[in-house]
Order: C-alpha cells, then structure tokens, then sequence
C-alpha cells in the first residue's frame, strides 16, 4: 500500500567497503545503514502495531545524530537538517519510552496482590491512552512537509556526503582517532561524579556511553572483534543506566497519576517495586563501568 516508501532507495543501500577505505568511505558506510535503517522502518511505525518497528527507528535517528556528533570533522559543513532529525528523534521517543514504561508497569503489577490489580489496570488504561495520543503526534509529524524534506537530506547524504579533505586519510587511521573523542568525554565525565550523583548526572554519563558505543559500532571494519568488543561493553553501560532512567521515569509519572481510591494505592505499591528496582540498577552501574575501563579493551585505540 505504500508503494516505494516502503523500501530504501538503492543509493542508500550500503555497498561493500573497498579492502582499504578511507576515513569518509567508512563513515559514510555507517551512516547508510542508519538511513537505510530509518527508511526500512517507516512503514512499520506508520501503521503503529509494531513496538519494534518505532525502536529500530529511533535507534537509527540515535545512531545518525552521534554519529554527525562523532564524526562532523569530516564534513564539509554542518548538515542543515540537525533540527528536524532531533525533533524526529524526541517524537519517536515520546512514543518508544511510554511503551518501555507500559511493559515495566505490567511486570511489576504482577507482583501485586490479586486485589490490587485491578487499580494497577486502570493505571494502565490511562498509559495506554497516552501512547496513542503520542502515536497520533508521531504519525502528524510524518506526514508534514518537513518529514519529507528530512528524509530527502538524509538519502542525499547517505548517496553522496559533502566530505572535507580529512575525510580522505586512511580509516584505520582517523576514523579511529576520532572513534576515541567520545570514550575520552565519557571517561572524563565518569571521574568528575561526585560520590553520590544525581539523577541527571547519571543521565549524561547514559548519553555519553551511548555516543561511545555508537562511534566504536562504526570502526568495527577496519578494528574487527576488538571494537565489538568495547562497543559490547559500552553496551552494557548505557543499558543499566537506561534502565535505572526508565525507573526512575516511571516513578514520577505514576506520582502524577495517583489519582484517589485502589488506583491511588495501586500506584504507591507500584512506585514502591520500581524504586526498588531503580536502587538495585543504580548499584550495579559502577561494576558496568569498571568492566568497560579496562585497558585491555582499548589496545585498538593504539592501532
């Protein structure tokens, strides 16, 4: 039913990387399989029944925006389109995040006592409700003018990226070098927490792992297992800590939503589990960190 929206151009279909690439080949590689990505999932998120398909798009959007982050020293100018794709990126989250929220709450209402679950349910409905609305702004997005243009910027540089000069200095070079810009960020970051952090701090320090993992996921072709490696690993990092935010995320919304009655009781009980569950995520970041701080991991740095 939608035609050619429902595949990628063949211009953004990422051709195999040639035995010796350049910096600007290897980006440019990563960035088509983002927009390729993106495009693949269009149908998916516009039909709505598919969690799945509105996470793989917002992963994409992710991926695109660190990567222009990560590696901007290699284009030409700054694309003009970094507006739409993060106002993309935060309609697609505001979908994505209530339905991790959605799932988190039925998992811990099964923990309830029968009597409970019914006030638990209700507090569900009202979620529920909030994701289509959510869905509605999503799918009002994509079908605006601005949607199209932003898909248009992204084939246009995924076929042909407006590269500078760097962009033509071996990959396993520069792209490496520059793959280490955002692990310095997060290991910096990491140092200047003080021993208790807030809430937003570890947030940040969420993103900066993101970007890092980002950044080693695209010189996984020229630095092979171990990159995969220390992508895994920052991983790993982001996950605790983006769990840890989704709990949190969730506390206060069902503090917002209390209402009066089961529901309001319900919904303490469920704050409750979740703050427990926040606890127990927030203890285990440390260990997460400490097993992507190894030396061991970041030899490829060196290469």
């Amino acid at each position: 039913a939608l035609g050619p929206r429902a595949t990628a151009p063949p211009e953004v279909v990422p051709s195999p990387l040639p035995k010796r690439p350049t910096a600007g080949e290897l980006v440019a590689h990563s960035m088509s399989k983002a927009v390729a990505e993106l495009l693949a999932n269009d149908p998916g998120v516009r039909v709505g029944t598919d969690p799945e398909a509105v996470h793989k798009a917002r992963v994409a959007v992710r991926t695109l925006r660190s990567h222009l982050r990560t590696f901007g020293r290699l284009l030409g100018s700054e694309p003009p389109f970094g507006e739409r794709l993060r106002e993309l990126g935060a309609e697609l989250g505001e979908v994505r995040d209530r339905e991790v929220m959605l799932d988190l709450l039925r998992d811990q209402a099964n923990k309830l006592p029968e009597r409970d679950r019914n006030g638990a349910a209700a507090i569900h409905v009202r979620l529920e409700a909030e994701i289509e609305c959510a869905k509605q702004r999503l799918a009002a997005f994509m079908n605006t003018l601005n949607y199209v243009e932003l898909l248009g910027n992204l084939v246009e540089l995924a076929a042909a990226p407006k590269f500078n000069k760097l962009a033509e200095l071996n990959a396993a070079q520069a792209a490496v070098e520059l793959a280490q810009r955002p692990w310095r960020q997060l290991r910096k970051a990491v140092q200047a927490l003080p021993d208790s952090p807030e809430v937003d701090q570890l947030h940040r320090i969420r993103i900066l792992a993101k970007r890092t993992r980002y950044a080693a996921d695209a010189v996984i072709p020229m630095a092979g297992r171990r990159a995969a490696r220390f992508a895994a690993a920052a991983e790993a990092l982001q996950t605790v800590l983006g769990d840890y935010h989704d709990a949190i995320v969730a506390e206060e919304w069902l503090r917002s939503t209390a209402g009066s009655g089961r529901k309001a009781y319900a919904a303490g009980a469920l704050g409750a589990l979740i703050l427990a569950r926040a606890e127990w995520m927030r203890a285990r970041w440390p260990a997460a960190w400490d097993s992507l701080d190894r030396k061991c991991l970041r030899e490829w740095f060196n290469t």
